[in-house]
Parts: structure tokens; C-alpha cells; sequence
């Protein structure tokens, strides 16, 4: 943007000089100038673009930072979708809603965006996008870690979040459908976090697997930042079902 913006500096300062040296008025010179100017800075459609992201249990929007920095440096607007408490005490229906109510405050109405979320994150937003209406605005809602079938770690937990994430919970069968967004879901099969790890995918969804260590890693993998980015860059006819594996 800098450099069209310099440029456009550059050509009205000729169209004036030019202008003037043919007698021509400084009114029409400037007018000339402006336009000319105006045109080569029209901006990068991308840099418009808006992405929520979502964290995860027992995390925060600075577990997201690497993400978010390859994220912006690509052009994109970010906007961190913070919720406490993030233990799992809060249904993932409640944290649903208060992502609406943040994305209704941060983006104006109507406005389309990309939606990533990691492990439950992925989960809340999923909600969002099939119950509370948000698959009128999200272009690509993009998964990572998320258990769309459930983790066997779940059962250990007591509290209404954690409940929602074990297999068979009402919550997830009710998920359980074609999205009604374009959705990537990226993954590890060696994940220890979401047991088994393969019920990171879900039926509709293009699905990548990335081999990665372990869970927290996979916020730290350029590879998942790059399946992210081409996915959240692809018009929505081309998201389809699919599954793949990242190199």
C-alpha cells in the first residue's frame, strides 16, 4: 500500500508540473492530478478482510499469537474473540452467544468474515455458524484440534462446557450435520488432547491432516497457518469436501 501510495504521490507531482509547463490551468492540473493519484491507490481488496478468531479450554487470545501475526501480515483484520472463564464451566451454547454479541460489536451489520477456531473454540464457533445464525455472514469457518465427534478426556470433567465435548453429547450430535458454511477442519494424528484424535473431522468439511507432536503445537506450525490462509482465501464455491494432507 505504501508503495502505490508513493506512487501515486509521484505522478501528481508531474501531471502538475507537466500542466504547467503547457500553460494549462492549475485548477485542471490538480483536478488531473487527484484523479490520477486516487486511482493508484485503490486498496488491496485482502487488507479488508476480517477473520474472528476463537481460543480454547484452559487458554487465550495469546495462545493465538502466532496465528494472528501470520494472519496480518497477509493482509488480514483480526479481531480476538476473548471469553472467560475458558475451563469449561460455561456452556458451549453460552459461549456461542457472547461470540455473536462480540462479532455484533466489532463488525459492522451484514459485514461477511473467516472464522477460526482452535480445539473447543472450533466448537463454539461451529455453534455459532449453525444455530445462531451465523452462516449468514461467516465466508469460511476454519477448525483446529476441534473435537466435532468428542474426546474420550471429556468424561473426566464435571462442569457444563467440558460435558458438551464428550462423544454422544447433545451438543455435538446436534452439529452433526452437512456444515451450512463452507468449513476446513486441520488436525494431528497424534493429538492426545482429542482421543481419538480422528474425531477431529466431520462429514462435509474438507479435512487436513498435519503430523504434528502434539496438541498446543499445532498454534505453532506454519503448516497449519498455511492450510488456514489458503482456505479462508478460496472463493466459497471452491470449499468443498475433501481430505487431504498437509506437506
Amino acid at each position: 500500500m505504501k508503495c502505490w501510495r508513493l506512487l501515486g504521490a509521484c505522478a501528481a507531482f508531474w501531471t502538475i508540473i507537466f500542466a504547467r509547463d503547457r500553460g494549462t490551468s492549475r485548477r485542471m492540473a490538480g483536478l488531473c492530478a487527484c484523479l490520477l493519484a486516487g486511482l493508484l491507490q485503490i486498496p488491496d481488496a485482502r487488507a479488508e478482510r476480517d477473520v474472528v478468531l476463537v481460543h480454547g479450554f484452559l487458554s487465550n487470545g495469546r495462545d493465538l499469537a502466532t496465528l494472528r501475526s501470520s494472519l496480518e501480515r497477509s493482509g488480514w483484520r483480526v479481531h480476538q474473540f476473548d471469553y472467560r472463564p475458558s475451563d469449561g464451566r460455561v456452556a458451549i451454547g453460552e459461549l456461542a452467544a457472547r461470540l455473536k454479541t462480540f462479532i455484533g460489536q466489532e463488525l459492522p451489520d451484514g459485514a461477511t468474515f473467516a472464522l477460526v477456531g482452535f480445539s473447543m473454540g472450533g466448537i463454539v464457533g461451529h455453534w455459532y455458524v449453525e444455530k445462531l445464525g451465523g452462516h449468514t455472514r461467516v465466508s469460511h469457518l476454519v477448525t483446529i484440534g476441534s473435537p466435532h465427534r468428542g474426546t474420550l478426556f471429556a468424561f473426566l470433567g464435571i462442569t457444563r462446557g467440558v460435558r458438551d465435548l464428550q462423544p454422544g453429547s447433545r451438543v455435538l450430535r446436534s452439529l452433526a450435520t452437512v456444515p451450512r458454511v463452507p468449513m476446513t477442519t486441520v488436525w494431528t494424528p497424534l493429538d492426545l488432547m482429542i482421543f481419538p484424535s480422528w474425531n477431529s473431522k466431520i462429514t462435509g468439511a474438507e479435512s487436513h491432516t498435519v503430523w504434528n507432536l502434539a496438541h498446543p503445537l499445532l498454534l505453532e506450525d506454519p503448516r497449519v497457518f498455511r492450510v488456514t490462509m489458503n482456505a479462508i482465501d478460496r472463493p466459497p464455491a471452491e470449499s468443498r469436501d475433501g481430505s487431504k494432507s498437509a506437506p
